[in-house]
C-alpha cells in the first residue's frame, strides 16, 4: 500500500491507498504540554522561596513519550510498500530517524516535506496527489 503520514507533535493521520480503496487511522500523542502550578513563574517554582530543577526528569519523560508515540506509528506501516512524511513540525523528521532505523522500513521511506496544518480530507488528497504524480505515466 502507498501511505502517507501527516505528523505533528499531538496527532499522525495515516493515509494508506490500495486499489480502489483508501483506508486512514489517526493515532494520538500522549504528549504532555508544559504545565503551569497555581503560583509557579519564571524565577520562583510553587514552593516558594525554594526553587526545584527538574528540567531532566520532564525531559526524559518527553522523550520517553514521544518514544512511544512514534512506535505506535510505526506499527501502523507494517503493510505499506511506500511511504511519504509530511507535516508541520519536527516530529516528521523523528519519524523519519525512526524509519531510518527500522530494517524493514527504511527501504520504503520515499521523502519528507513540509506540510502545513490540513483538514482530513486535504491531507487524503496530498497523498493521491503525491502518488499519482510519482506514478510512471503511460504514452500511447
Amino acid at each position: 500500500m502507498e501511505t502517507g503520514v501527516w505528523i505533528d507533535s499531538r496527532t499522525a493521520f495515516i493515509v494508506s491507498l490500495a486499489e480502489d480503496e483508501i483506508k486512514t487511522k489517526t493515532v494520538r500523542s500522549e504528549i504532555e504540554e508544559h504545565e503551569r502550578f497555581p503560583g509557579e513563574g519564571k524565577t520562583f517554582g510553587r514552593f516558594g522561596e525554594q526553587y526545584l530543577n527538574d528540567e531532566s526528569s520532564k525531559e526524559k519523560r518527553y522523550e520517553h513519550q514521544v518514544q512511544n508515540y512514534l512506535e505506535l506509528v510505526v506499527k501502523e506501516l507494517d503493510d505499506a510498500t511506500s511511504i511519504v512524511i509530511f507535516g508541520p513540525s519536527g516530529m516528521k523528521t523523528e519519524l523519519e530517524k525512526m524509519l531510518k532505523a527500522n530494517d524493514i522500513l527504511s527501504g520504503k521511506l520515499e521523502v519528507v516535506v513540509s506540510a502545513d496544518s490540513m483538514t482530513e480530507k486535504q491531507k487524503i488528497a496530498w497523498v493521491r496527489e503525491y502518488y499519482d504524480k510519482a506514478a510512471p505515466r503511460k504514452l500511447f
